[in-house]
């Protein structure tokens, strides 16, 4: 599965006010570099148990507010350090 901003708005119910998404065991293959700006006030992400093996330096510059993100047991090898960039806390 692809996950996009799309998907979000779809099966996530008032994602404007969403602070906890979780996202585990959903098999997502990638996302997309616009998925998160739906979700800005985001504090908690759980993209853990799925098939992600790469992520874009950029794909949660929207996040500033993300204080939790897991990502474990997904099958990256290396992740930029530009990653967390957008990641104020």
């Amino acid at each position: 599965m692809i996950l996009d901003r799309e998907y979000l708005r779809k099966n996530f119910s008032s994602f404007n006010k969403r602070i906890k998404l979780d996202l585990r065991f959903k098999n997502i293959q990638s996302i997309q570099i616009n998925a998160f700006n739906v979700v800005k006030k985001l504090l908690n992400l759980f993209l853990s148990n799925n098939q992600l093996s790469t992520l874009d330096k950029y794909i949660f510059n929207e996040l500033e507010k993300l204080v939790r993100l897991e990502i474990s047991n997904n099958q990256l090898s290396t992740l930029d350090k530009e990653t967390y960039n957008g990641i104020k806390n």
